[in-house]
């Protein structure tokens, strides 16, 4: 704390020297007063600038999104969040290289509900979604989804999400981590289009690796499991109304289950013995 007054002193007495006209204190030296005190003292802690951040000291805060499921992926251990789309998005719960390996051979759950959902309706949501895309979608029928990529007016890309086809005018967008639906909103506010732009309260699980398909076909049937790829079907689960969607960029099999209805702290499936 001596140091800590010493420095503000010394900076009020050069800046107070200064609108005067009288020379003062070098800034070089006060620089210098600056960079010994940053060298050992941090937040009333002693660290040296050398010395690696430990980022597991970042506070969480209201500021960043849990997913409705957090709790739950808690209860099984997860070991390590990352922020995506402002939200926590779950690392790991075991050993990466053991992860995998279930992944190739078996068949895991993860919570993806960062893919957060830009959800388009109205009368004019066909002709606006076909233009927030270079991708054609007159083809797209109902039931189905197609990798899109959401460009600028000059021609950049600001996300490449998986699009759903729910209606005739009616339409989601699963996101990658950018800010979408301002991006939307201020499309539609320009266009003229009769549309309406909003974040629907979807939540997706992903279920990946070769035994996925049996599991899918457990919980919600032959038609769900057997799904062409960009294929989609509505169903429940436990009462809880989701949409079993076969997309993704692996090459193997994977399922995503965007719920309809947020289940807070527990996993869409948990009482049927799913992790």
């Amino acid at each position: 704390m001596r140091r800590l007054s010493c420095l503000f002193r010394e900076l009020s007495r050069s800046i107070s020297a200064y609108l005067r006209g009288v020379p003062c204190l070098p800034f070089r030296v006060v620089r210098h007063m600056y960079a010994g005190l940053a060298s050992t003292t941090c937040y009333g802690k002693r660290q040296h600038m050398d010395e690696a951040f430990d980022i597991a000291t970042i506070a969480r805060g209201a500021r960043i999104r849990r997913s409705p499921y957090f709790e739950a992926t808690q209860r099984y251990g997860c070991k390590g969040y990352t922020v995506y789309n402002h939200m926590y998005l779950p690392n790991h719960y075991d050993d990466p290289v053991k992860e995998y390996w279930r992944l190739v051979h078996d068949v895991t759950l993860w919570d993806v509900s960062v893919e957060r959902q830009v959800e388009i309706t109205g009368p004019d949501a066909f002709d606006f979604t076909n233009m927030l895309t270079p991708r054609d979608l007159s083809q797209c029928r109902v039931g189905q989804g197609r990798y899109v990529l959401i460009t600028a007016e000059d021609g950049g890309i600001i996300n490449d999400p998986v699009l759903l086809r729910l209606g005739k005018d009616h339409f989601w967008l699963a996101l990658a981590d950018s800010d979408v639906l301002l991006w939307a909103k201020g499309v539609a506010v320009r266009c003229g289009m009769s549309v309406e732009i909003r974040e629907p309260d979807v939540s997706p699980l992903q279920v990946q690796g070769p035994k996925s398909k049996f599991l899918i076909k457990d919980l919600f049937g032959d038609k769900a499991a057997g799904l062409s790829y960009y294929h989609f079907v509505e169903s429940d689960l436990s009462g809880i109304p989701v949409v079993v969607t076969r997309t993704g960029w692996t090459g193997g099999r994977l399922r995503n289950l965007p719920a309809r209805r947020q289940p807070r702290g527990g996993i869409v499936g948990e009482d049927h013995g799913g992790r």
